[in-house]
């Protein structure tokens, strides 16, 4: 017997997953070769104010996330760095389970329009200067 949620394998007699409260199956094929990932990559960033708002909508929408975030996340990725004394730049990333990544595309795309939005607008109010050297009037 199997968790189609974790891949777990139980012995016979068991019927539910003890972790993820899901009833077993007795292959994991019987679970569906396309089965949702456990957790989906959502957003990986160098903005730690983008993180913080996307995890704030998450929140609101009442979406489960995972976030992971530092300046050794490559020691995570690739055990074999662990001798690496100097911090890479900052980098975070959000996953959420795989059943919930429809609805949650559309809040990080709405994220970034409204991103892209205020950006535009702040060089509006302030343009960068101009590279000819000249001063404007």
């Amino acid at each position: 017997m199997f968790c189609p949620n974790c891949r777990e394998e139980y012995r016979e007699g068991f019927y539910r997953c003890g972790e993820c409260q899901v009833d077993l199956v007795h292959t994991l094929e019987a679970a569906g070769a396309a089965a949702e990932p456990a957790l989906a990559p959502l957003l990986e960033t160098q903005h730690p104010d983008l993180l913080h708002e996307l995890v704030d909508r998450l929140e609101a929408a009442e979406i489960p996330y995972a976030v992971q975030a530092g300046t050794g996340l490559s020691h995570l990725e690739r055990p074999t760095l662990l001798d690496q004394t100097r911090p890479e730049p900052w980098r975070g990333l959000v996953w959420v389970p795989g059943a919930c990544l429809e609805r949650a595309r559309p809040i990080l795309d709405e994220l970034r329009r409204s991103a892209q939005d205020s950006e535009r607008a702040r060089r509006r109010i302030h343009p960068p200067p101009s590279s000819g050297g000249e001063v404007p009037e």
